[in-house]
């Protein structure tokens, strides 16, 4: 059974990360006057915190704060942080010369949002340990990606209606999930208090350093390496290039609404909690799974080639379309990817680091 707090966890992964995306992006164009270069910048900026997953993770995984667990401490703390950036960021989306203030709290934010990922990814690798060898195996990681997905299905579905209010009110709605696992995160999954008392800051430093301890890069080296085909296939899905920026772009030029543009992230996330509930339903071959996934990426890279080419009638159909078939292909991919990862990882003292390591990629 999965915890509800590690699924209000990831729900709340979901809603910090799906509501406040559309509007953001209207305010870098509608008022802060940034064109398609520099919203793609900002979008690779934000991604950078994503792509040190891993490094994180190594810090979780050997560090423990003074109250003695690995991830709850880390949850509450950066949940905390990134509640107060989301209150404050409107107040820098009013004026093109604080663009770059706007920018930095978005940075901030995303960094947050990775921070917690990646502790409850750890918290995760405790509950697929104790499914390893039994029926019931994956089915943590299904439900805890059901639960993300959910949480960006209504922040895709309501994030363009609430921008429609105001930028204010749409970042205020934002931050209350991530203000309440402030303290929801004492309940997750984690290791247990150390029994043995405070230790001195030389006894930490040796614990960290000691040959014995740090051996996460050899020990996640070792598991990616046994695991190396999936992670191979994962890495060339991942490398196939999305032109979701630009087709914001091509939309927001055709006088796409918000609302409007909002039913096109609606219907990708339909598809992929759709996608997640049939497949926890019957857990299929991990090959079936996988190649299915290929074979709907290459029709969405179609659909999409159409519609670069104005070769469809009626564009927000088209993308609606691409949308759910792009998302249904993501999750038939990602699934079989990360079960396996998680069998492997939840077997090493490395857990997290070894699992972020398929987020990172």
């Amino acid at each position: 059974m999965v915890p509800l707090s590690l699924l209000t966890a990831y729900f709340t992964i979901g809603i910090a990360s799906g509501l406040p995306s559309l509007g953001a992006t209207y305010v870098m164009v509608d008022v802060l006057q940034m064109n398609a270069s520099q919203v793609a910048n900002v979008a690779i900026l934000c991604s950078i915190p994503w792509c040190l997953k891993p490094l994180i993770a190594a810090a979780s995984d050997k560090t423990t704060c003074c109250c003695g667990y690995r991830r709850r401490p880390y949850v509450s703390v950066f949940s905390l942080i990134c509640g107060i950036v989301m209150l404050i960021t409107p107040q820098f989306a009013t004026r093109e010369e604080d663009k770059n203030i706007f920018v930095l709290c978005l940075a901030l934010t995303s960094l947050c949002v990775c921070v917690v990922d990646v502790c409850l990814d750890g918290s995760l690798m405790v509950l697929v340990a104790k499914e390893k060898g039994s029926s019931s195996e994956g089915v943590a990681q299904g439900h805890a990606w059901a639960a993300r997905v959910a949480g960006t299905t209504i922040g895709a579905g309501w994030g363009g209606k609430v921008f429609t209010f105001s930028f204010t009110t749409l970042m205020v709605l934002s931050a209350i999930l991530p203000l309440i696992m402030t303290i929801v995160a004492f309940d997750i999954p984690d290791a247990p208090p150390d029994k043995e008392g405070k230790r001195s800051l030389k006894q930490r430093v040796h614990e960290y350093t000691s040959a014995s301890r740090c051996h996460v890069v050899r020990t996640t080296a070792f598991t990616l390496w046994q695991c190396r085909l999936v992670l191979g296939a994962a890495v060339l899905v991942a490398v196939v290039p999305e032109f979701n920026t630009s087709l914001f772009f091509y939309m927001l030029g055709g006088g796409m609404q918000p609302q409007a543009m909002s039913m096109i992230e609606v219907a990708g996330s339909m598809a992929s909690l759709g996608a997640l509930f049939i497949y926890n339903i019957t857990r299929p071959g991990h090959q079936l799974s996988f190649g299915f996934g290929i074979l709907l990426n290459t029709l969405a890279a179609l659909m999409g080639t159409l519609m670069a080419n104005d070769s469809v009638p009626w564009l927000l159909e088209a993308a609606a379309v691409e949308a759910i078939i792009a998302s249904t292909a993501s999750i038939l991919c990602l699934m079989p990817t990360i079960t396996v990862l998680g069998s492997y990882a939840s077997k090493t003292d490395s857990e997290s680091t070894v699992y972020s390591m398929v987020s990172a990629s």
